[in-house]
């Protein structure tokens, strides 16, 4: 994909999510639909760990044995992931049947509710049929915490006029 095209996918997607109406579009859906590739769907598997990566020990005048270490990072594990197209502030992941929109930081979220939408389209005729939003749900039980996302409603296509 060259620049142009991303431009204009990134200008589709802000046109598309536009929280200010109530539909979007068909032929501009259809238009990022034909800018952004299928890719195959992948179940992946993404670990996050704590990591120190760096201790420095050292000799400082006047004071001694010093112990520099660097602050915790996560050190991030990915396998089999999903194709992603960066297209702006947007992550995009395009399978067979829907195509998804997420802001490039919802992850750093505690609540990720509205950061992302799924438009999902008629595989044969590639037409779209709706926009859902995901709302992030959560359950606590003593200590543990699970988060999981259900998509609502949002969005569908504007009806063609006469």
């Amino acid at each position: 994909m060259d620049k142009r095209d991303l431009f204009e996918a990134n200008a589709l997607i802000e046109s598309i999510t536009d929280s200010k109406t109530a539909f979007f579009e068909a032929a501009e859906a259809s238009r990022l639909m034909a800018l952004l590739p299928v890719t195959p769907a992948k179940s992946g598997f993404s670990l996050s760990l704590p990591w120190i990566s760096n201790i420095f020990n050292a000799y400082s005048p006047g004071i001694g044995n010093v112990g520099l270490k660097d602050d915790k990072k996560n050190k991030e594990f990915k396998f089999n992931q999903p194709v992603v197209y960066r297209v702006g502030g947007y992550n995009v992941i395009h399978n067979t049947g829907e195509m998804l929109i997420e802001h490039m930081w919802a992850h750093t979220r505690e609540d990720a509710t509205g950061q992302s939408c799924l438009l999902s389209y008629d595989e044969a005729t590639k037409a779209p049929e709706k926009l859902e939003l995901a709302v992030d749900k959560t359950y606590e039980f003593l200590f543990f915490s699970y988060v999981s996302q259900d998509w609502q409603p949002w969005k569908t296509p504007k009806a063609p006029t006469p």
